[in-house]
């Protein structure tokens, strides 16, 4: 699972910076006892980089985005700052959407190199029928447009130069919008899922089975 690979990226740190720490303290460019984030901090932060890094890359190949872990890799032994926490919360949200979405490439991708689907010369692969979002755009849009008129309309009600009709308009339907929008999205979610094209057959089979 993914979860693995941000476990064994975080476990991996630990150990290479013991490693790391007890072969300076036998070549004697350490004393025994010390950490090596407070005697070597320079040499401590490359190493939060570069296994940062190692487990960014390995999660992009395995789960379609980065490490989940990097954030807390990178921090050492700092708390992670908001900016890590969002960089967090954007892989598990890129992995959701993969998983739930998108996982239709990836298993072409598996078809293709197991020999599941076969190549023949002069015959093309069906087309990728692709999705549209047009719907989930404007109801993020409308979104982001009710937000800024309420932070509007909030800055103005001191004043009291809006009333109760204006935030209803200007708030209010925008709202009302998105979240119809998003209610349809949700009734035909089916529709935003990407399905296999190499061999469709099989998917059909196992969810056959499933039942």
């Amino acid at each position: 699972s993914t979860s693995c690979v941000d476990t064994t990226n975080l476990i991996q740190a630990d150990v290479g910076n013991a490693f790391v720490t007890a072969a300076l303290t036998g070549v004697g460019l350490m004393s025994e006892g010390h950490s090596l984030r407070t005697h070597q901090p320079a040499l401590a932060a490359a190493l939060d980089t570069l296994w940062a890094n190692h487990g960014a890359v390995l999660a992009d190949q395995l789960a379609g985005s980065g490490c989940a872990s990097a954030a807390v890799i990178r921090a050492g032994g700092r708390e992670p700052q908001i900016w890590d926490r969002l960089q967090h919360w954007a892989a598990l949200a890129t992995r959701w959407y993969g998983y739930n979405f998108a996982e239709a490439r990836r298993q072409d991708g598996l078809d293709l190199v197991t020999g599941v689907f076969q190549v023949r010369p002069g015959v093309r692969a069906p087309p990728r029928r692709p999705v549209q979002y047009s719907v989930v755009q404007l109801a993020g849009v409308s979104l982001v447009w009710a937000v800024v008129q309420l932070a509007v309309f909030l800055s103005a009600m001191a004043s009291g130069t809006v009333t109760h009709e204006d935030l209803a308009l200007r708030v209010g339907l925008p709202l009302a919008c998105a979240g119809g929008m998003a209610l349809w999205v949700w009734l035909n979610r089916s529709a935003y899922v990407e399905k296999p094209v190499l061999a469709p057959e099989l998917t059909d089979l196992v969810r056959t089975k499933c039942k």
